[in-house]
């Protein structure tokens, strides 16, 4: 899996390292960055705000009706005063950490590169299990 994920990072690659095993989960890369994680093993940055009290439920499926079907999730939750930028930034730094690390602790049984639409990915590649 550190292998498969460093060489796209090398390269620049956009798209989703899919993880399966105990718990799994998958890896978002940017041109070669990191940009997003889940794992089962892992709360999210929903999961995050909410069970520390930081977020009410309630305020959350307000913001979360109003920008999510637009991708403006973020920017409505800022815009109501729920949570800071910077607070945000870093709850979802802390859930991209946490993902990768109950990924890479876990049991991996097999990685799958799926390229972003668009990208310059190879098709080959893309795949490839590694």
């Amino acid at each position: 899996m550190v292998a498969a994920l460093a060489a796209r990072g090398r390269a620049g690659a956009t798209g989703t390292l899919q993880v399966t095993g105990d718990p799994g989960g998958w890896l978002r890369l940017d041109g070669g960055r990191a940009t997003g994680a889940e794992s089962p093993g892992s709360p999210g940055a929903e999961a995050l705000l909410l069970r520390s009290g930081r977020v009410l439920e309630s305020a959350w499926v307000a913001a979360y009706q109003a920008g999510a079907p637009h991708g403006r999730l973020a920017v409505e939750l800022v815009r109501r005063g729920l949570v800071g930028a910077a607070e945000l930034e870093a709850v979802c730094l802390m859930a991209l950490f946490d993902a990768a690390f109950a990924i890479a602790a876990g049991t991996v049984e097999g990685c799958r590169w799926e390229a972003a639409a668009g990208s310059d990915g190879d098709l080959a590649a893309a795949s490839q299990r590694h």
